[in-house]
């Protein structure tokens, strides 16, 4: 298997946690920890101008980066009284690198099962010296986070703690594909290991994965070493459909990141016209396709293997300084603003409200109906939930937001099926009418019944 290391860049903003109903008074702090495969690394780093504003009068503890930038730390506050609210602003951000094998090279990058594991501590002491150490966590919740290079992760999420450490903190997730390289690993030998073991030669530098991404695993027939004071490098004896091949992995190498590229820009667009005019930034709009078209014209002339592969890396290079570029000016705009934290918390509201309605069926009667209704319809609710639940289309309809959260979002399996008989005066008897919020629904039932999956009308 031949390795990519992909890497993400992610920003991680807590603005607000409040105190619903806890039972107990005292210090409380969240913590937060990345989990995902195991090549996965990373390290948090707390933004300068936030490290100095944490560390505030009416808290005990300010915001840090623990177990060498492993876990993040917020601020420890005070609580003493029920629906008391703390405004934390606190931002940290982390490179997550992951390797991935490039046989099975996508069109989009996902970041498979990485999850935010955020923890809820709590102590009842009151000295500042004591705080750090008396914490124990109370409570934690995990949020799943779904992200491909194209739509990124930009998404803000308030999450509820159990019942009873019933406090909430909300926090915003942005986060983007910056680079696609290759890693760096021994070279092959050809000797024995029992020869290397008592071998008195130095180790051999590392050589890049690149050119066995874009050629393939040469044998060493194929692989002819220049000359001894050239022998760090290598020349390979390719063919013509080497280097076609090389062509398409680099096609799908700069496709990935110009969408990683135009879905950041995309984003960054969006909020402007959101935040006040003095604060907004003007960028231009990149055409994704006329870049891709003239980044496969610069290695069409190229006919050999070390020029292939020098431009392959000219242009993921380039990618990846525009990306980081635009990263930069993306989260110094937008980091803890206002206007963004409420625009994106209605947008959350109302793409769970979205999800709701899928699974949500409205029937209207006629007003005489009310006392004679038969029971049979409520009988069939039943029938037509388990229907639903079995359905593709539920699947396919009620897609995961960006940051869920099983224990308090549900799953698509477990969602409530809602049922709502409505009464009209206008409506007359005989005749039954399904409210246009219902036809999504019902599509689905009528699906199944076409296969014979399910009959369950009334």
């Amino acid at each position: 298997m031949t390795a990519l290391e992909v890497e993400w860049k992610l920003s991680l903003e807590f603005d607000n946690f409040s105190n619903l109903d806890l039972f107990q008074r005292g210090c409380y702090q969240v913590r937060c920890r990345y989990k995902g495969p195991p090549s996965l690394q990373y390290a948090f780093h707390l933004a300068t101008d936030v490290q100095q504003d944490s560390m505030r009068g009416d808290y005990l503890c300010g915001a840090s980066i623990l177990n060498d930038g492993a876990v993040f730390a917020t601020s420890v506050v005070n609580v003493q009284y029920r629906k008391e609210e703390f405004s934390l602003n606190e931002v940290a951000t982390a490179t997550l690198t992951a390797q991935t094998d490039s046989t099975e090279l996508p069109h989009r990058f996902t970041l498979p099962h990485l999850q935010l594991v955020v923890d809820l501590l709590f102590c009842d002491g009151y000295s500042q010296c004591d705080v750090s150490r008396s914490l124990q966590v109370v409570c934690s919740r995990v949020v799943d986070m779904h992200f491909n290079s194209s739509h990124n992760v930009h998404h803000r999420i308030p999450l509820v703690f159990d019942y009873f450490h019933l406090a909430n903190v909300s926090f915003t997730v942005h986060g983007v594909l910056s680079s696609v390289r290759s890693t760096l690993q021994s070279p092959s030998l050809e000797k024995s290991w029992f020869h290397n073991l008592f071998s008195s030669q130095p180790e051999q530098p590392l050589e890049s994965t690149l050119p066995k991404v874009l050629f393939g695993d040469f044998s060493h027939k194929r692989k002819k070493r220049l000359s001894r004071k050239a022998s760090s490098q290598a020349k390979y004896e390719v063919l013509h459909n080497d280097l076609d091949h090389a062509r398409a992995v680099h096609k799908k190498l700069c496709a990935v990141l110009l969408s990683s590229l135009d879905g950041l820009v995309s984003s960054f667009t969006y909020l402007m016209d959101i935040i006040p005019q003095r604060q907004r930034l003007t960028i231009a709009l990149p055409d994704k396709a006329s870049r891709l078209d003239s980044l496969m014209d610069g290695v069409k002339s190229c006919d050999d293997a070390s020029v292939m592969i020098a431009a392959v890396e000219r242009d993921l290079d380039n990618l990846h300084a525009e990306i980081n570029f635009l990263w930069t000016q993306y989260t110094e705009a937008v980091s803890l603003n206002p206007s963004i934290i409420r625009a994106m918390a209605e947008e959350h509201d109302r793409q769970t409200m979205n999800r709701l309605y899928e699974a949500s069926i409205i029937h209207r009667w006629p007003l005489e109906t009310c006392s004679r209704l038969s029971p049979k319809g409520k009988f069939s609710h039943s029938r037509i939930a388990d229907a639903i639940r079995r359905s593709q289309y539920i699947e396919l309809a009620v897609a995961p937001l960006q940051l869920t959260c099983t224990e308090t979002d549900g799953e698509c399996t477990s969602m409530p099926i809602i049922f709502e008989d409505r009464y009209d005066v206008q409506l007359p008897i005989g005749q039954k009418r399904n409210s246009p919020h219902t036809m999504r629904s019902m599509f689905c039932i009528c699906w199944d019944v076409c296969r014979g999956r399910a009959v369950c009308m009334y």
